[in-house]
């Protein structure tokens, strides 16, 4: 499902927009839930970066992914 997402958005938004890293983390949140812990910490490992020289546009997104990647590590 949330492929299917990615791939729909990617046809109407740029790649580095804060939308399609909404979707992205809602699936590392998915994947830690589903037990999938190394896969999510890979995805949000790629996606901090990106979303620190987003600046303030990419904060409240940062935070998220920053929570979700301590919830995949804290059930190693």
């Amino acid at each position: 499902l949330f492929e299917e997402a990615i791939a729909e958005r990617r046809g109407m938004l740029p790649d580095d927009h804060v939308l399609m890293f909404a979707v992205r983390i809602n699936r590392a949140r998915v994947l830690v839930g589903l037990g999938r812990r190394a896969e999510a910490r890979a995805a949000l490992q790629e996606m901090i970066p990106r979303l620190e020289a987003k600046g303030a546009e990419g904060a409240q997104y940062l935070t998220r992914a920053r929570e979700i990647a301590a919830l995949a590590d804290a059930r190693k």
